[in-house]
């Protein structure tokens, strides 16, 4: 027996609740959502240990600005800095023998690796991997400021390799493409924000109104099926997308939002889907990948190493390392990839380590003793020389690439990515019928073109995707779950006008088209319209003995027939609204040198005169929306420029205010939503662009 909905949302992680709040949001509640585990979260899991929890999966929140998590979150105080992580001298460089690195090595081996991978320059496109490209940028830095001595040099070298990979997810930095590493985005901002002594899971409380003191909770959960591991997916016919789950359950929807990460679609989309897959879906599942990173925690009786300390970076020689091998075996090699433990925010008593690549997938092999034995060696190893360590309590660790409803932690663009050309907007574009209806839908963190590998990224195409759906049945007046968009009014027990012409809506088209009928002397016709008086976006208010506008403000140039009109009326004004312009002032209370606006501004004005011509003169600019073409202008006018970080940040706010500007002034939730090709089909009628009403 099927059981029918109208939108089936595969994954209740971030991107598959968040589908899920936007649509219920809006009214649609027709909705199951089916999650193969036991719990909501997906990669983000949020387990009580300790003193407090910890997280098993996603850990900070990255970045401010631009970051719909922080955006959701910091109304409500929920987040603290992790400051300590990014204060490079409260942690501890160490080596296998004991010995301590200075504070000052350990500071600017800290600020050596952040200065190259958060400032890329220009030159990484000579390189064919992102390993190539950030030792040739280390071993430049170090040859002019030699800052200890070049064994200790190419040791930290080996740290940051694996330190990196942690980040990157990736098994070699020479797996990374250097070409694709700015796609990636980052969100200005403290990058390590944690949740407090509440864990990411807060995430869904926000998600689903919980924690809101104006909007009334979400009953998500109660869309929720668990242990629904998805066998099949049959998109044969158009109208009715038929899904199967391994326990025998079977579901008929209109749409269907795929959320579950690359590493399931890898290992099973040729089975899962019917028909297949579209071929460039494939070409992108196979050229992105996902590669596995894991946490192990460890619980201590008391905290025995200091306060101040963020935690150790374990520093091998290639010495040290072939010694341990030989002593204590090839099966404890993984050992030598823990390239750190470090102490956990709201957790006095517990150190996580990290672990990457492909040891990271050996161990999820592993018993618990295995590794409990291991890690304790490797601690009394590193640190017993200088500290006092107890044996830890417990232990809890992650498993992500064993798991099958993951097969990885998250994504990366590698140089496979870059040889096949396979491509974001490829695996995220959805499956549409002939007439335009999405019934197959891709979201999750894979799918995001900058964002990809958070949390953030996630939501966002969890919303892009409940979006579409939206915008599709808004243009088609779909009344289920949509009535309150789309009400037609009662006719029974009114009244039968009869008339030659009905107008509906008086607002500025329909009260034009009246006046053109009364110009004719045609008064046959009724005008009619549901708000209580004319105007509809046009709508003036009295303010402080002048007016406002709470719609339509300016007349757009003085060569249309409504603006001679205005002129033959004496209707507008003589002083000119400089729109858009003003003093810009920083959130520390500084004004921005005007001049750096102007850079901006006239890099916007220059770029969108560009996408003007993309229909004028059929010229390439190779971007299908607006968003990608201004960031990619922005990103290539800055690699230019090469200015310093901090005229760098302004230039990247007066960019991101300027963003925020163009959404309004076009009506759109984002420029992400606005056709490069089709920006050049407006015309502007000539003239003064803001013209005012005089009072």
């Amino acid at each position: 027996m099927f059981k029918e909905t109208k939108i089936i949302i595969i994954g209740a992680g971030a991107a598959g609740i968040a589908a899920a709040a936007r649509l219920m949001k809006k009214g649609l509640e027709n909705i199951i959502i089916l999650e193969g585990k036991d719990r909501i979260g997906g990669r983000i899991n949020t387990v009580e240990f300790a003193d407090n929890v910890v997280e098993l999966g996603a850990q900070w929140v990255h970045g401010e600005e631009g970051n719909i998590v922080y955006k959701l979150a910091s109304p409500h105080k929920l987040l603290d800095s992790s400051k300590c992580f990014n204060e490079y001298d409260k942690h501890v460089f160490i080596t296998a023998k004991g010995e301590i690195f200075s504070k000052k090595e350990s500071a600017e081996a800290f600020k050596i690796y952040y200065d190259i991978s958060e400032n890329i320059s220009d030159d990484i496109y000579n390189s064919e991997s992102y390993g190539e490209y950030f030792m040739n940028k280390f071993y430049k830095i170090f040859d002019e400021n030699p800052f200890t001595s070049r064994d200790k040099a190419e040791q930290l070298l080996d740290w940051m390799h694996k330190f990196d990979n942690s980040i990157q997810c990736s098994d070699s930095w020479f797996d990374v493409s250097a070409k694709e590493i700015n796609n990636y985005w980052t969100c200005d901002g403290d990058l390590v924000l944690n949740w407090k002594d509440r864990g990411y899971k807060t995430l869904f409380d926000l998600l689903f109104q919980k924690i809101s003191n104006t909007e009334s909770n979400l009953p998500i959960i109660e869309k929720i099926e668990f242990n629904k591991n998805i066998d099949n997916i049959d998109y044969t016919s158009n109208n009715n997308i038929i899904v199967k789950t391994k326990d025998g359950s079977k579901y008929i929807a209109s749409h269907v939002i795929f959320t579950p990460s690359l590493g399931v679609l890898k290992e099973k989309h040729a089975a899962m889907f019917t028909p297949l897959l579209p071929e460039r879906k494939q070409h992108a599942i196979k050229g992105l990948n996902i590669g596995t990173v894991n946490k192990i925690f460890l619980e201590f009786p008391h905290r025995w190493w200091p306060k101040e300390c963020a935690g150790f970076s374990l520093i091998w020689s290639k010495e040290d390392k072939e010694e341990f091998i030989k002593s204590y075996g090839q099966e404890y090699e993984w050992l030598c990839d823990v390239f750190a433990f470090i102490s956990v925010d709201y957790q006095p008593r517990v150190l996580c380590t990290w672990i990457f690549g492909k040891f990271a997938r050996h161990i999820e092999l592993l018993t618990d003793n295995d590794i409990s034995d291991g890690l304790y060696l490797l601690l009394e190893m590193f640190l017993s020389k200088t500290y006092n360590i107890s044996k830890f309590d417990q232990m809890i660790r992650s498993s992500w690439y064993t798991d099958e409803f993951f097969r990885g932690s998250y994504s990366f663009k590698s140089i496979t990515t870059e040889k096949l050309n396979a491509e974001t907007k490829d695996l995220a574009e959805p499956i549409i019928t002939a007439d335009g209806k999405p019934i197959i839908l891709f979201a999750g963190e894979a799918t995001h073109e900058h964002y990809y590998s958070t949390v953030h990224g996630a939501v966002e195409t969890g919303f892009r995707e409940a979006d579409r759906i939206i915008d599709f049945h808004r243009t088609r007046g779909w009344r289920n779950g949509f009535d309150k968009l789309e009400r037609p009014l009662s006719a029974s027990n009114q009244k039968i006008s009869r008339t030659k012409i009905v107008i509906i809506g008086a607002g500025i088209a329909g009260l034009a088209a009246a006046r053109t009928l009364e110009d004719a002397n045609f008064k046959d016709y009724l005008l009619i319209e549901a708000q209580s008086e004319i105007g509809g976006r046009i709508q003036s208010a009295p303010w402080n003995k002048a007016w406002i506008e709470y719609g339509a403000q300016f007349v757009h140039g003085d060569q249309s027939q409504l603006a001679q009109l205005c002129y033959k009326h004496d209707l507008l004004s003589d002083v000119q609204c400089r729109d858009g312009q003003g003093i810009f002032i920083r959130n520390n209370g500084c004004k921005v040198d005007e001049a750096l606006v102007e850079e901006i501004d006239d890099l916007i004005c220059n770029t969108l005169e560009d996408c003007e011509d993309y229909e004028n003169k059929n010229i390439e600019i190779g971007c299908e929306n607006i968003d990608a073409v201004l960031r990619n202008s922005l990103n290539k006018h800055l690699h230019k420029k090469n200015d310093p970080l901090v005229i760098r940040t302004i230039k990247k706010e007066i960019f991101d205010w300027n963003i925020r500007f163009l959404a309004i002034d076009n009506a759109c939730f984002s420029l992400d939503e606005l056709s490069t090709k089709y920006w050049g089909k407006f015309k502007f009628v000539g003239g003064p662009e803001h013209l005012s009403f005089k009072s």
